[in-house]
């Protein structure tokens, strides 16, 4: 079958080792921040872990419906020369050297992203999850494979947007 449209999420590797031992709190602790400043000290790392989730979960409901859509989604990997951090100053040479396995570049996150898009290699599902500009898929966290997780989210975000679900 041909596939009519992809979709691609952007997370991160931090989704997974700032989160190690961490169990889900739940939707309502991550979508009203202030109540746990523990938790809010991990908004980043869950919110890549959100990314992942609703990569899944749209793909497994898209499958029961036999929709033909391609999602994947990458962690583009640490890229310091954007304008994306705050504090550059923090990027010491000891630093870099300490996260050199995750550092990226802004222009090989880019054509990774854009060869998701694009390439037929990457046309046909089920949903993957790659690391930086390697087209081979990589294992994503384990909480992100949990599909009761992956539902709760789903069924949280639509009646935040008051859509109704038609599964």
């Amino acid at each position: 079958m041909e596939v009519k449209a992809r979709i691609v999420t952007v997370s991160s590797e931090r989704h997974d080792a700032l989160l190690k031992g961490v169990t889900w709190p739940g939707t309502n602790e991550l979508a009203f921040g202030g109540m746990d400043p523990q938790m809010d000290g991990q908004s980043y790392p869950f919110s890549k872990l959100c990314m992942i989730l609703f990569a899944y979960e749209l793909d497994r409901r898209l499958r029961a419906n036999a929709q033909q859509i391609a999602i994947n989604t990458v962690n583009p990997g640490l890229m310091t020369e954007t304008g994306l951090a705050k504090n550059k100053s923090r990027f010491t040479p000891t630093v870099l050297s300490q996260f050199a396995g995750i550092i990226g570049t802004a222009k090989d996150s880019g054509k990774m992203i854009t060869d998701l898009i694009t390439a037929d290699k990457f046309a046909a599902g089920p949903v993957r999850y790659f690391d930086r500009s390697s087209d081979k898929p990589v294992l994503s966290s384990n909480l992100s494979y949990d599909e009761q997780v992956q539902a709760e989210l789903w069924n949280f975000s639509m009646g935040a947007v008051d859509l109704k679900d038609n599964e």
